[in-house]
């Protein structure tokens, strides 16, 4: 369902301006808290470790910091949850990444499995898309438009397909209300960072 629209919100023209000058293959940029989706796509983590300016490298076992451009669409994207805040009153961000689809890629239908998705509310923010871009749903396929919010129900069947000729970038960012927060709380109290596979808690 669509929400409000931020086109004209000056850290979202920001992001645009960083993708649109970004070497999508200059910084690896794969996080260990989601399985490999598919080879069309890549994650940017954006909460997640404690400075969000690293991300674990499964194939070498180390960390390694983010180059300074992949910093910059963090620092943006953080940012921009923080002055969206107030759209969702009584709630915590609990997560957030940007999902980047290569052209002709997609991913297929599926539903997401983490406990903490149970409770959260996913925020999909189009960041760089085109026409031939969507998002297919169990009712049916949906362009989502630069700069217009949405919400999506990951609990239902869904994937994307991208036939344009640039790389989709998606900001994904999820909320959890506070209502459900302790149960999520609980949940997660005794799991490590997400190099184990489990989400980080973010601050509040």
């Amino acid at each position: 369902r669509k929400l409000s629209n931020i086109s004209d919100n000056p850290t979202f023209k920001s992001l645009v301006s960083a993708f649109e000058n970004y070497d999508f293959y200059d910084d690896p940029m794969i996080d260990s808290i989601y399985p490999v989706i598919n080879e069309d796509s890549f994650i940017i983590q954006i909460i997640g470790s404690p400075s969000a300016k690293s991300y674990w490298d499964l194939e070498y076992h180390q960390e390694l910091r983010y180059k300074p451009a992949t910093e910059n669409i963090v620092n943006l994207a953080q940012t921009l949850a923080g002055q969206l805040k107030s759209e969702f009153p009584g709630s915590v961000w609990f997560k957030g990444h940007y999902v980047c689809l290569h052209p002709t890629g997609q991913q297929s239908m599926h539903i997401d499995g983490p406990y903490w998705q149970r409770h959260a509310h996913r925020i999909v923010v189009p960041i760089i898309t085109n026409p031939n871009a969507v998002i297919h749903t169990e009712d049916g396929p949906v362009h989502m438009e630069q700069g217009q919010l949405y919400e999506l129900n990951v609990l239902r069947k869904h994937g994307s397909v991208n036939m344009g000729k640039n790389i989709r970038v998606h900001l994904f960012l999820d909320y959890i209300p506070l209502t459900s927060w302790k149960l999520v709380e609980e949940h997660y109290k005794n799991k490590q960072a997400p190099r184990t596979g489990h989400p980080t808690v973010a601050n509040n």
